[in-house]
């Protein structure tokens, strides 16, 4: 995997154990600098803006499966300006949050999300 600001190949492949800015998207050391350093985000409180927001958390916004393993994925990284705001933030299962990583795309009602989409 690469850093989502510079694209230098970063030494853990896999984005759920990545160091980074507290989100789904890794950037490398000196980018994190760049960025004003680590900011961590809360899983919790992410999870508490999308439920007063009124959106789903229980079951992944791609396929419908829900779970306890369930993940957060930011559409635009924290690095690139995004923040832990509801229209930032979709809750995934796994499968899908790789496939979105993976540039394969996953439906979101009638959008089709892809690795560094922004915002809506």
């Amino acid at each position: 995997m690469n850093c989502t600001s510079c694209a230098i190949e970063l030494a853990s492949p896999d984005f759920r154990g990545a160091a980074g800015l507290g989100d789904c998207w890794p950037v490398c050391s000196l980018c994190a600098l760049k960025a004003g350093g680590p900011r961590p985000v809360n899983s919790q409180e992410l999870l508490r803006t999308l439920y007063g927001a009124g959106r789903r958390i229980s079951s992944c916004a791609g396929c419908g499966v829900s779970g306890s393993e369930l993940e957060i994925h930011f559409l635009t990284p924290l690095v690139s300006g995004g923040g832990g705001t509801e229209a930032n933030l979709l809750v995934l299962c796994p499968s899908c949050h790789d496939k979105v990583h993976q540039g394969a795309g996953i439906r979101v009602g009638a959008r089709i999300i892809h690795r560094g989409e922004s915002g809506r």
